[in-house]
């Protein structure tokens, strides 16, 4: 089996809370507002609406495009998704426990 981690992989990149906890040592929670990219593409006007309010902005009249839906048309092999999903179940716990919210990813 190979290695899950590579120092700049894709894994890597998906270690959110540490990401997370880095800058917030630097600026105050209050001052980030964190979008789960599902919700954005189920509702991007609703998630454009939580971004005006964060940044103090008026309310603006939206028009919502289609989200980018990516370019991989095949399934994710049941063996690879149960491996990531058990690599990121305590590090989607801790995310979702630093952010008080609960995005519904394995864990």
């Amino acid at each position: 089996m190979a290695p899950l981690l590579h120092k700049f992989g894709y894994v890597n990149r998906g270690h959110y809370a540490d990401q997370l906890k880095h800058w917030f040592s630097f600026f105050p929670r209050e001052q980030f507002l964190i979008l789960n990219f599902e919700d954005w593409k189920k509702n991007p006007i609703q998630a454009a609406d939580r971004i005006t309010q964060h940044l103090g902005l008026p309310k603006h009249a939206y028009e919502a495009r289609k989200a980018n839906q990516g370019g991989h048309k095949s399934s994710m092999p049941i063996d690879c998704r149960e491996r990531l999903e058990t690599y990121f179940r305590p590090r989607n716990r801790e995310l979702f426990k630093l952010l008080g919210e609960d995005w519904g990813w394995p864990y």
